[in-house]
């Protein structure tokens, strides 16, 4: 699960993507393979964040923590932005460090 916002310019996808788009079930990842749209990702920024209890609820987090994110745009073949998207992931317990 992640936590995140995205800007979706509808009015740049095709008919049955934008449909599924509105349906609001799939992942967007899913709507563009789906429906073979072409695209590029182009990361903006990379942050980190210390959650706040707000965002603690969402991601299930059991405490305050240091999390981390990115901003991207999704571009269609003319660059246009597709998509203007925010996330911050969850921790990945795999990746801590092992406590001695």
């Amino acid at each position: 699960m992640e936590f995140g916002a995205i800007k979706i310019n509808l009015a740049l996808f095709a008919p049955r993507a934008r449909q599924l788009i509105l349906g609001e079930r799939l992942p967007l990842g899913t709507i563009l393979r789906t429906c073979e749209t072409v695209h590029s990702t182009l990361a903006k920024a990379f942050f980190r964040i210390e959650a706040d209890d707000f965002i603690c609820g969402v991601l299930n987090l059991p405490k305050t923590i240091v999390l981390y994110g990115r901003r991207a745009n999704i571009l269609d073949p003319q660059k246009r932005p597709l998509s203007e998207i925010v996330e911050i992931l969850p921790p990945d317990e795999r990746r801590e460090p092992q406590r001695e």
